[in-house]
């Protein structure tokens, strides 16, 4: 699992509603070109300096980095400010766990 929070600059949002939905949906159109991530976006406005967080689920980095530079390469990455930091884990189910601690 890959998580990271995200923020836009002010010009992100001093653009019209459907300007940054066009962009948004260049994004999920490229998402969907990648089956094997899994992709969960929060809103979070007013929690800490974030205004996003994003969440990948995928058995493979390598395809996750191949995602990222594909996104990085759309319009609206003009309108990132921020996205960092990254934070990864290994998904494991609480019973694989409890015997680690034991």
């Amino acid at each position: 699992m890959v998580v990271y929070p995200f923020s836009k600059t002010t010009d992100w949002y001093l653009m019209s509603k459907d300007a940054r939905q066009g962009m948004m949906n260049e994004h999920i159109r490229l998402g969907r070109q990648f089956e094997e991530v899994k992709q969960l976006l929060l809103y979070c406005t007013g929690l800490q300096d974030q205004e996003f967080v994003v969440a990948y689920e995928t058995p493979d980095l390598v395809r996750f980095s191949e995602l990222v530079i594909a996104l990085r390469s759309t319009e609206a990455r003009r309108y990132t400010l921020r996205d960092t930091p990254i934070l990864t884990g290994i998904y494991r189910l609480p019973e694989d766990l409890a015997g680690i601690f034991s």
